[in-house]
């Protein structure tokens, strides 16, 4: 067990830094926005941009709020994520953070006047630098952003609910870390239903330790903590919502908000198909959806 004293507490919860509601666009049907203290479930189907989102919301938190004058709207806080469906891509995310930067460099660009920030940006509005320059500081500066990311790799229940347990000495060391992610909290579910025996207290007792650890770790270290879980049931066994709660009770209890994820093609007036990915919250239960494109830049929400 790790143990600090009370001034090393109060210093280390002074220094979090804040949110700011995470994703203003994404959490605004939540008044006060995500803050300390929240877990939250993304739920749904194979391919409907859970992972996706999770990358987006890390690169709003592992981002700063601006760099060299050019606004990029980030955090500057620090996110631990583990991995259980090894659907994590450092490529993809680092994609995310080039497209965000590159494009809030051309908006000042736009506003100073300059044609072409590839070829000649100003970054202090005194002194040019070439692309080239422009690039090598671009990758300098996204190595310090994924200094800010933790990432875990689990194999196994058992596995995770270890890695979790150990994760307690970094949350105190680390107190710029504001944001635990799991994908997916559901990835062990049938392995865990059959090698537990028939008794379902059995079966979900590494689940029901692992939430504890999860209460403990976002009450005292101030986290938002994000799982994704798969839709794994016929639509006959979902609740109304269309969200199945195979997960033992004690995870129903804890979540604070709980998001619906589907995905379904449309088509526009030339007869072009496109994917479109909506996101409901069915806890509390909202009629507002988030409807969103996923593109190589990243996510982009439709108005």
């Amino acid at each position: 067990m790790a143990a600090e004293s009370a001034a090393q507490l109060f210093s280390r919860l002074g220094s979090k830094q804040s949110l700011e509601g995470l994703d203003t666009v994404f959490f605004s049907d939540i008044p006060q926005g995500v803050k300390p203290g929240d877990v939250i479930e993304f739920h749904g189907a194979e391919g409907c941009g859970k992972t996706e989102m999770l990358l987006h919301l890390i690169a709003n938190c592992i981002l700063p709020k601006s760099w060299k004058d050019i606004h990029l709207g980030g955090r500057g806080v620090g996110v631990i994520f583990v991995d259980t469906d090894f659907h994590f891509q450092l490529l993809r995310l680092v994609t995310i953070m080039e497209y965000r930067i590159h494009r809030a460099m051309r908006q000042i660009n736009e506003r100073t006047g300059i044609p072409k920030f590839e070829e000649k940006f100003v970054f202090n509005h005194a002194s040019a630098s070439s692309s080239k320059d422009t690039s090598k500081d671009i990758e300098d500066f996204i190595r310090v952003c994924l200094a800010r990311l933790f990432i875990l790799r689990c194999n196994s229940s058992l596995e995770l609910l270890a890695s979790m347990l150990s994760l307690e000495q970094m949350l105190i060391a680390k107190p710029e870390v504001c944001v635990v992610m799991i994908d997916s909290l559901s990835a062990f579910y049938w392995i865990d239903r059959s090698t537990g025996g028939e008794s379902t207290t059995d079966q979900e007792e590494k689940m029901r330790k692992l939430i504890e650890v999860i209460q403990k770790y976002v009450k005292e270290h101030h986290l938002v903590f994000i799982a994704t879980t798969h839709a794994i049931f016929s639509a006959s066994k979902r609740t109304q919502d269309g969200v199945e709660n195979y997960l033992c009770k004690s995870w129903l209890s804890v979540v604070r908000y709980r998001y619906l994820f589907r995905s379904h093609t449309e088509y526009d007036t030339s007869s072009r198909s496109q994917a479109v990915y909506t996101a409901q919250r069915t806890t509390p239960k909202t009629n507002a959806v988030k409807k969103f494109h996923i593109y190589e830049k990243g996510i982009e929400f439709m108005r």
